[in-house]
């Protein structure tokens, strides 16, 4: 199924922090018809070097769940490196006390896995689009 999200992010870019294929696929293909340069990073580890090295990401889309570094304790290093790149987390995780977490650490928005696709657009556009 095909979604047209309306958003033109030519010049951005995202990075998606994603260790599960389907998951990042899906965001990919999301992603597509906005023509954003999408980086990918299947390990936290991974994203803080790519953080490190690209001076030039505009948002991050962040698990939680990742095989070697917490996507929260991630989110709190590339925080500490660029407090300005929006974050949002995107997990399957509902809990309260990870919300309280990702907003306490500075990241910008939570997202439920799965993706809605409009609240993922709805949650790009209010970082990435100037009014």
């Amino acid at each position: 199924m095909k979604y047209n999200s309306g958003l033109y992010l030519k010049g951005k870019t995202i990075l998606v922090v994603e260790d599960d294929y389907v998951c990042s696929q899906l965001i990919k293909e999301l992603l597509i018809d906005t023509e954003a340069e999408v980086l990918h990073a299947l390990t936290a580890a991974k994203a803080i070097e790519i953080v490190g090295k690209y001076k030039k990401i505009d948002l991050i889309l962040m698990d939680i769940q990742l095989p070697d570094i917490n996507g929260l304790q991630a989110s709190a290093t590339i925080k500490s490196i660029n407090k300005n790149i929006p974050i949002i987390i995107q997990t399957a995780y509902a809990f309260e006390s990870y919300m309280k977490k990702s907003k306490d650490i500075g990241c910008d928005s939570y997202l439920l896995k799965p993706i809605d696709p409009q609240k993922l657009f709805e949650a790009i556009k209010k970082y990435l689009v100037k009014r």
